[in-house]
């Protein structure tokens, strides 16, 4: 359980499982050989939605790399619950993030906010095994008007 001990390190936790939004025909998470694919996660934390709304609109750029902090966290129980231990992931292969924003945002600042998620599972599972590809867009909307969505792809022991 080293990868919980350092979330818990870090001033952190695991936050509580949510249901999905809006997603009747797909699940949260396929596990599949050596991969598991998990559906894009919002900004839950501490029993709640902690950010709502557009990035340069009525968010920050720095409220915005925290909210996708905690889609990572979000991520990262819906792994556990497929695959039982965080110690099992061999690699972060991919994150895919979706920030929600105002027209005239900046392109540099979409990627800042998927930092969020990068940083936080690079600082728990290291440069070799948390370092992996990535793709930010900037979307006109998102759910109930969240500012970040994020999914991801690793790689895992059997």
């Amino acid at each position: 359980m080293i990868i919980e001990e350092k979330i818990k390190k870090l001033g952190l936790e695991l936050p509580e499982v949510r249901p999905m939004i809006n997603a009747k025909s797909c699940v949260k998470a396929v596990h599949t050989g050596d991969l598991v694919f998990l559906s894009g996660v919002f900004p839950y934390y501490g029993g709640k939605y902690k950010y709502i709304g557009k990035m340069g609109s009525n968010l920050t750029p720095e409220e915005g790399y925290e909210a996708a902090r905690f889609c990572a966290l979000n991520l990262l129980t819906e792994l556990r619950n497929m695959i039982g231990d965080l110690d099992k992931v061999t690699k972060v292969v991919q994150v895919t993030g979706y920030v929600n924003v105002a027209p005239e945002y900046s392109d540099e600042k979409i990627g800042y906010v998927t930092d969020g998620a990068s940083d936080l599972l690079a600082e728990l599972y290291g440069e070799s095994r948390g370092r992996h590809t990535r793709t930010s867009f900037g979307v006109f909307k998102l759910a109930r008007n969240f500012p970040v969505e994020i999914s991801a792809i690793f790689e895992v022991k059997k």
